[in-house]
């Protein structure tokens, strides 16, 4: 079990009393708390079973849950995962417990206790989630009622990939779920209560700045593809307008040159593809010629048929095609290759933290 935890009040003690009861062995990671929350610290240190990390200064929750990882990895014991929890008194000892049984169950499953933001849920708590459940949903393709809990079960063979994904704040959760998604962990939910305590003024998130970079880490997988279709409804634009005015020409040519600046973009930065050019340049180039082809129809249609500006009718196709395009990437070309069996534990007869 592992709790990070900053300037923690009391509701810290009694929920770690009440999971030693039922068994646990705790983690606690004070990530560079005020003087005035030592005593809990101290309170909480005496409980059996309870181990505490230090932070000397502040780092963030994706720091703390990194050292958190890094410390039961270390441990001589064979465990199925962690189950980790916030520090707020927000997750009761029953649904900790749900989660580490379904994780018990499922051991290669990637298991979120999921709120059901019914009733009186805060404003930004509701705002904040809905959003970017709905943003994550379209551009990494899983649909997720909760994506920000912090109610989690991760599986041990998630465990030293953890340990090296980026963010150290409340972005890292999100990394969290992405790198599931490209590890082929799937992702089990479980529903848990929804708790929020004075208006939940305890919670570090802040909504504007953890929110953007929540975004900002979920757009950057489409920043790729955006990039590329600047340079190409430029290069077309300048080729129909200025140089030959034919649709067909005009696509090939600023498809060209696009496209092996997404290609490059998408291998080495975006999706971070390890495997050979040549395994992904034939099914890229084989995508990038079906899309010209069905831009190029597109196109023609709309400007032919509906009788629409032959850059306006570009603009409308493609937007139309962005996401096809983006998604086909994603899931059937820069795809990153399961987890070896030197990576997966062997993990039948462990239990969980």
């Amino acid at each position: 079990m592992l709790i990070p935890a900053y300037n923690p009040d009391e509701k810290l003690i009694s929920i770690v009393e009440e999971l030693t009861t039922r068994g646990f062995y705790i983690v606690i990671v004070n990530d560079g708390s005020h003087e005035n929350a030592q005593p809990i610290f101290n309170r909480v240190g005496q409980i059996p079973n309870t181990n505490i990390l230090q932070h000397q200064k502040n780092r963030g929750k994706g720091a703390a849950l990194k050292t958190g990882f890094a410390y039961i990895s270390s441990l001589d014991k064979k465990i199925i995962g962690v189950v980790t929890a916030d520090a707020d008194g927000q997750h009761t000892s029953i649904d900790i417990q749900k989660i580490a049984t379904a994780l018990e169950k499922n051991p290669k499953k990637l298991i979120l206790g999921s709120r059901s933001f019914k009733g009186n849920v805060p404003f930004r708590s509701f705002l904040g989630n809905f959003i970017t459940k709905y943003v994550f949903s379209l551009l990494v393709g899983i649909k997720i009622s909760d994506t920000q809990t912090g109610l989690r079960g991760i599986p041990a063979q998630l465990l030293p990939l953890l340990q090296q994904l980026d963010g150290n704040r409340y972005e890292y959760e999100m990394n969290v779920l992405l790198a599931a998604k490209t590890n082929h962990i799937e992702i089990q939910e479980e529903s848990i209560c929804t708790v929020y305590i004075d208006n939940n003024k305890s919670s570090q998130f802040s909504p504007v700045l953890d929110s953007m970079k929540i975004y900002f880490l979920i757009f950057r997988f489409a920043f790729s593809s955006l990039l590329a279709s600047i340079i190409d409804f430029m290069i077309f634009s300048f080729t129909y307008k200025l140089i030959i005015p034919s649709i067909l020409i005009s696509i090939i040519l600023a498809r060209i040159a696009a496209s092996i600046i997404n290609y490059l973009t998408n291998k080495n930065l975006v999706f971070h593809d390890k495997s050979s050019y040549l395994k992904t340049i034939i099914k890229y180039y084989l995508l990038t010629i079906i899309m010209m082809s069905l831009s190029y129809l597109l196109i023609n249609l709309l400007s032919t048929k509906a009788g629409l500006n032959v850059i306006f009718a570009k603009i409308i196709a493609e937007s139309f095609l962005f996401i096809i395009n983006f998604w086909i990437q994603r899931d059937l070309i820069f795809i990153k290759t399961k987890p070896s069996d030197a990576y997966s534990n062997d993990i039948s007869n462990s239990g969980a933290q």
